[in-house]
């Protein structure tokens, strides 16, 4: 086996003192990346450690004994809001009709915990729900309210 044949040598780099190539450095030290991301976790968790264990405004800390429930007194109950295979509208509100019935058995204290509680009805040019859902409500707190004046209603 022969070696295979080597290049001439360039002329331009003869005179050319020849030098050994430098190691690379190594890359700096990336310490400050470590200690912003450490500060970054400790506020993190310091916040979430204080938001955990911190004191309550007065009047709103709370604490109950536990309550046992049997599964025959649980139940689902579900809204559906769907289309049927026409693509009509099929509306089905059973949680609201268990509240309006909570409303009318209310007796001495009710407390009503509700998100956009107004006459908005979705998107406009979109299919109108059958109840006008805001206006059953507040017709039932106020009958329950005649009926009964030493009720105290808290809504939310």
């Amino acid at each position: 086996m022969t070696a295979p044949p080597t290049l001439p040598p360039d002329p331009v780099f003869l005179d050319a003192p020849q030098v050994a190539a430098r190691p690379r450095p190594p890359p700096p030290p990336r310490t400050w990346r470590r200690v912003v991301l450490f500060a970054l976790l400790a506020v993190w968790a310091g916040t979430a450690a204080w938001e955990t264990h911190k004191p309550l405004p007065p009047g709103t800390h709370t604490q109950a004994d536990w309550h046992i429930s049997s599964p025959a007194d649980v139940s689902f109950i579900a809204d559906i809001t769907t289309a049927d295979a026409y693509g009509r509208p099929v509306m089905s509100q059973n949680i609201f009709d268990q509240v309006l019935a909570i409303v009318g058995r209310a007796e001495r204290f009710l407390v009503i915990d509700y998100f956009l509680f107004n006459a908005h009805r979705g998107k406009a040019g979109g299919p109108a729900p059958t109840r006008l859902l805001s206006s059953e409500l507040r017709d039932a707190l106020i009958e329950q309210k005649k009926q009964k004046p030493d009720l105290r209603i808290l809504f939310i």
